[in-house]
């Protein structure tokens, strides 16, 4: 039989996420609360013509409107085309998953058997918060989207040697960059996890490459918290630190403390049980510059971004389902 080619592959896990994803998407009803925030906020983006702040329109003013307004204006937009119904509020988190599980479908393919990437792209598909929350208007899965975008584009940046090649692919890294920082807000840096095997190796010349397209990422990007913090000073940014990290916000804490991601990661897909067994496989003799050497660039990104996240998350007072998203994914990609 005739092995199929990567494009072949990408295309079909495309197609069977969209054929997922899809399904029944008009279904239900707008879910609480984040998805009715940014609903709401596009509503009124709608109705009074504010793209740029729906403070004064929006439920609870600052506290729904300081997260950036990319997911409510790629919302308001398909009102515009499709109407105001569910399908428009979920479609953009549809696409984006799309767009990830093609993309890590081809990244992957160069260094892993196509079928080990298939069951890296089917088993993150068919897992219980990432179906779930691919299919509701919120911010999380669009920001993983441009969150890996990010790394596989800076990943290529880094090894690329011809100049054309470099500028291509750190000007699409500058844009995923803004993506995520008018997505949300602190997971946003998330891609800074790249400079750490720069700074270890000590690649100064690629550090210092990547970091200015990181930086003209971030001054694409400021404009809008600028014009916010003018309008609403030091509400709009007392609101940017993340309070999860140091208080229980609205109650959230839930019974199982420490252990409430690791249940709700092996709830959502088992097989991340393989990724904890690769953490804590090479955390005992953990050594960047080794790890980097073993196992190379992709790896170690993955490990850092997979380790120091369950680290983070499971200390942070505040417990949300939606979070165990930015486990999931690294966790899934280190089983294989």
């Amino acid at each position: 039989m005739q092995k199929p080619n990567n494009f072949t592959l990408g295309f079909s896990i495309a197609i069977l996420s969209a054929i997922t994803l899809f399904f029944n998407l008009s279904k239900g009803e707008v879910q609480p609360w984040d998805e009715g925030l940014y609903a709401y906020r596009a509503k009124s983006i709608i109705d009074y013509n504010c793209w740029l702040d729906q403070t004064q329109y929006t439920l609870g003013g600052l506290y729904s409107s300081t997260y950036p307004p990319l997911v409510p204006w790629a919302i308001a937009l398909n009102f515009k085309v499709w109407g105001i119904n569910l399908f428009s509020i979920r479609v953009f988190s549809v696409i984006c998953s799309i767009i990830l599980l093609t993309s890590l479908t081809f990244f992957f393919s160069r260094q892993y058997s196509q079928q080990l990437v298939f069951l890296l792209t089917t088993n993150l598909l068919i897992s219980q918060h990432w179906i779930l929350y691919s299919r509701q208007g919120t911010t999380d899965v669009p920001l993983i989207c441009f969150i890996v975008l990010s790394l596989i584009l800076g990943i290529k940046f880094i090894e690329s040697q011809r100049k054309s090649e470099s500028m291509m692919f750190g000007s699409a890294f500058a844009l995923t960059i803004f993506l995520a920082l008018m997505t949300k807000i602190v997971l946003s840096y998330l891609p800074i996890i790249l400079f750490i095997p720069l700074v270890i190796l000590k690649e100064k010349k690629k550090l210092l490459s990547l970091g200015t397209y990181f930086l003209i990422g971030v001054l694409l990007a400021l404009p809008w918290y600028i014009q916010m913090y003018l309008k609403y000073g030091w509400d709009f940014l007392a609101a940017l630190f993340p309070p999860h990290l140091y208080s229980a916000v609205e109650g959230n804490v839930r019974p199982l403390g420490i252990f409430y991601y690791l249940n709700q990661l092996i709830v959502s897909n088992p097989i991340v049980i393989f990724g904890f067994f690769s953490l804590a496989r090479n955390f005992h003799r953990f050594n960047l510059k080794k790890l980097i050497a073993d196992k190379g660039w992709v790896y170690s990104i993955f490990y850092i971004w997979a380790l120091f996240g369950i680290l983070i998350f499971s200390l942070a007072p505040t417990k949300l389902p939606h979070y165990t998203l930015y486990m999931l994914l690294p966790l899934i990609i280190l089983s294989l």
